[in-house]
């Protein structure tokens, strides 16, 4: 449990220096939001004192990461801000300060490839009643339920079970054509894309597309011509300009030469790596060790994320060269920069 500390909520560079931090709004658990300027760097940071983010209670964790979005957002105007991951607590200013100077590079050079660069969220949506009922005027799935009237009663279970995995498959092939046409008309102007999760029937796309702040007005554009065109039959969304929060958010790794080995071990990796080695390695055991794997075990869940984790601390070592050895009494914090899983 953390008692007090600095947080962080994003890094830019050093010229960006907003009037009004003053007037952000942070709960009382936090001091004012200021900047700590090192290395060509700015941290937009705040005092804090309460208890880890994994601590919070649900409720608690919902409205600090809209009060974190809200202190980064208003801070875009300034320029490039990379995200901190959310949660993300150092022991004082100093060692925010030794943090810009150790990942400075970078830090420096991730803010020089997201410049001028927002994150746009597409969301469509469709009213799912009205699908549903012209999914069921689908001859095939109309034949499957001829099919399951005439089963014999000790059959009727498992007969609706099989209508409804195919409406299913069926929606879910809707959805990927419909998500296939969004996605041709707005990806000419993303330098790049990332899907995430569908997480409800409603939803049928949920795409966070990087782009020129200039075009943004140009993606607007294309969701009224998509909206004319599919004529008010799904409704179309968008949410930003946003920090790149799928593409670029930093995270904090402390390192020491033990902890090094002991990721090199659970990736099955030589003394000598680098990055793109580490990240073959994960993908490659992340397949057979996600929870949701075919015969995985209670486990699964707990390896998975220490397979992260070790992911994680190789990526931030290989990212700093000059870093890797270290002294085993020692600790470093260093910076990655991470993108979001996304979805599969």
């Amino acid at each position: 449990m953390i008692d007090g500390g600095t947080y962080l909520f994003a890094i830019g560079v050093a010229t960006q220096s907003p009037a009004s931090l003053d007037a952000l709004e942070v709960p009382e658990s936090f001091e004012p939001v200021r900047g700590i300027i090192a290395e060509g760097l700015v941290a937009f940071v705040s005092t804090y004192r309460g208890p880890a983010i994994e601590d919070l209670p649900q409720n608690e964790l919902t409205a600090r990461l809209l009060m974190n979005q809200m202190v980064i957002e208003q801070l875009m105007p300034a320029g490039t801000l990379l995200p901190v991951r959310l949660g993300t607590v150092m022991d004082d200013d100093d060692a925010v300060i030794s943090l810009l100077r150790t990942s400075g590079a970078l830090l420096r050079t991730t803010c020089d490839v997201y410049a001028a660069k927002v994150e746009i969220g597409i969301a469509a949506t469709w009213h799912l009643q009205e699908i549903l009922a012209q999914v069921a005027l689908d001859p095939e799935v109309m034949a499957a339920k001829s099919v399951a009237m005439t089963v014999p009663a000790a059959a009727h279970a498992e007969a609706a079970i099989s209508v409804g995995k195919l409406v299913e498959a069926k929606l879910h092939e809707r959805r990927s054509t419909l998500e296939q046409v969004v996605l041709t008309h707005l990806q000419p102007f993303a330098d790049d894309v990332q899907f995430n999760a569908v997480v409800s029937d409603e939803l049928i796309c949920n795409i966070a597309l990087l782009i020129d702040h200039h075009s943004v007005d140009q993606i607007d554009q294309v969701l009224y011509r998509l909206d004319a065109e599919f004529e008010g039959q799904y409704d179309f969304r968008r949410v930003g300009p946003l920090p790149p929060y799928s593409f670029a958010t930093v995270h904090m790794h402390q390192i020491d030469s033990i902890e090094i080995d002991r990721a090199r071990a659970i990736l099955d990796l030589p003394h000598h790596f680098d990055e793109p080695a580490v990240l073959a390695q994960y993908r490659e055991l992340a397949l057979k060790r996600h929870p949701d794997a075919q015969g995985a075990g209670p486990s699964a869940a707990k390896e998975f994320e220490e397979l992260t984790k070790a992911r994680a601390t190789l990526v931030s070592l290989c990212q700093h060269p000059s870093d890797h050895g270290f002294d085993p009494t020692s600790r470093v914090v260093l910076a990655s920069i991470e993108r979001s899983i996304g979805r599969d």
